[in-house]
């Protein structure tokens, strides 16, 4: 989509364990700034916020139900981190993320993009994954997507192809997971 005469897309993807200390296991940044010297400190930054939210939903819930936040983690299972403009990025920003177990997919978009899309995205990403491995649940551990990362990298790039989020229909996503399945072998 055009927004200004330029081209939107996706300023970074993050996959983050949710415990502490947080250990984010892929990143990819598709802009200039992101993949400057500072990018450590930038997705360090964004994985702590989106661990931070992730926490403070869980106890929210279970001040509000009573109850263990232990046994509450698996309840928050998607949020929206605003992130304003700071020495680590020249803009504002947006954060996306779904839980799948102790893990986050993550999103950072500017604040214009299409949210609809990329939560889109983050569900059809996360879906293809337990498809690939036949497995409803995958990843059950952040230890399990380490081993992982050549492949989440290589659907990454059929899905989200250089950081360009695809307007897609039940055919055109049956066909790009067809695909990233074949490159997967």
């Amino acid at each position: 989509a055009e927004y200004m005469g330029t081209l939107d897309m996706v300023y970074a993807f993050l996959v983050q364990s949710l415990d502490a200390p947080t250990t984010v296991l892929l990143c990819s940044f598709f802009t200039t700034e992101g993949n400057d010297k500072m990018k450590k400190q930038r997705h360090q930054f964004i994985a702590r916020r989106v661990r931070e939210e992730h926490n403070f939903r869980v106890r929210c819930c279970a001040n509000q139900e009573g109850g263990d936040e232990q046994g509450r983690a698996l309840t928050a299972e998607d949020g929206v981190v605003p992130i304003m403009a700071n020495e680590l990025f020249q803009t504002n920003k947006v954060v996306l993320w779904e839980q799948v177990a102790r893990v986050a997919f993550v999103l950072v978009l500017e604040p214009h993009e299409n949210r609809l899309l990329a939560a889109n995205f983050l569900s059809r990403f996360i879906s293809g994954l337990a498809d690939h491995y036949r497995n409803p649940m995958f990843p059950a551990s952040p230890k399990e997507l380490l081993s992982k990362s050549e492949d989440l990298l290589t659907m990454l790039h059929q899905m989200l192809p250089s950081g360009q989020l695809l307007f897609a229909n039940r055919a055109f996503v049956r066909h790009l997971r067809q695909t990233a399945s074949q490159n997967l072998r």
